[in-house]
């Protein structure tokens, strides 16, 4: 994919008929689910303060963020896009669940490393095949250094931070207001 700013991305498929379309009343499945390969040029907060209130739905990343990328993908694909319901936790606290409505999306940890989650809510979905395999998640920049990249989770033990994928593979947390690489996805 090459951006309106020039920047190329590559996408990979991560998985089929993974994701619900949004408002279908068959409850249909999203044909693909593609991941981009690295992280995006730039660095991003979920959030201007260290809050996790509000969960993904009001995050800065999703509100802000997601819609200025979709903005920045070309045409045809923007136009392909579908919309998928989305489940992550509410924040704050919280080990609720919130449905949100989608084209493109940051992945929760159940997503990443399956149903072995202890900082995030229970109910964010299931893993993707792609992430099954540990190196996959290691994202880097333009074939450079590996970076950490953000997660929709906001964790459940804690009211300041959101799960992330280390430069390792693994899942930690940063503070909401760190500034963190962006791996996002989408189906078609």
């Amino acid at each position: 994919l090459e951006l309106i700013t020039g920047e190329k991305l590559t996408a990979v498929i991560i998985g089929f008929d993974h994701d619900v379309i949004y408002n279908d009343k068959s409850d249909a499945a999203a044909g693909i689910t593609f991941a981009i390969e690295g992280v995006l040029d730039g660095w991003f907060e979920m959030n201007e303060d260290d809050t996790n209130k509000g969960g993904w739905k009001n995050s800065k990343m999703r509100t802000v963020y997601m819609s200025r990328i979709e903005k920045l993908l070309p045409a045809e694909l923007r136009t392909a896009l579908r919309t998928v319901a989305k489940f992550t936790g509410k924040g704050g606290g919280s080990d609720d669940v919130e449905m949100t409505a989608d084209k493109l999306f940051l992945f929760s940890e159940a997503e990443i490393i399956g149903d072995d989650v202890e900082y995030s809510a229970s109910g964010e979905g299931s893993q993707y095949p792609y992430f099954a395999d540990a190196a996959n998640r290691i994202k880097k920049r333009h074939g450079g250094d590996s970076y950490a990249w953000w997660l929709r989770s906001p964790g459940v033990t804690h009211t300041y931070a959101f799960r992330v994928v280390s430069y390792d593979g693994y899942v930690y947390y940063y503070y909401a207001s760190e500034s963190c690489g962006v791996c996002f996805g989408f189906c078609l």
